[in-house]
């Protein structure tokens, strides 16, 4: 399977991607906004502190363990499943 995966650090572009393939993904799109947001304004400060308190903080590290745990489920779920070939 190949999958066209961008050089992005979009989360919602790659989830689009994954989605083609696996529309289960669509169910993490509410996450990836989530962390997208925490990464831009982090990564890409503007003129205006940001600040993250500790509910924010443990919201992104909840949407990333979601994430992670769909992504790795369905890695386990194409490895196991019998080839197409």
């Amino acid at each position: 399977m190949d999958l066209p995966f961008g050089k992005v650090h979009d989360l919602v572009n790659l989830l689009k991607t994954c989605a083609s393939h696996n529309p289960a993904f669509n169910k993490l799109r509410e996450e990836c906004i989530l962390l997208n947001t925490a990464y831009i304004e982090t990564r890409y400060p503007v003129h205006w502190p940001t600040n993250y308190d500790r509910e924010a903080a443990e919201l992104a590290q909840s949407a990333a363990t979601k994430i992670a745990s769909a992504v790795i489920e369905a890695l386990e779920s194409f490895s196991s499943a019998p080839s197409k070939h």
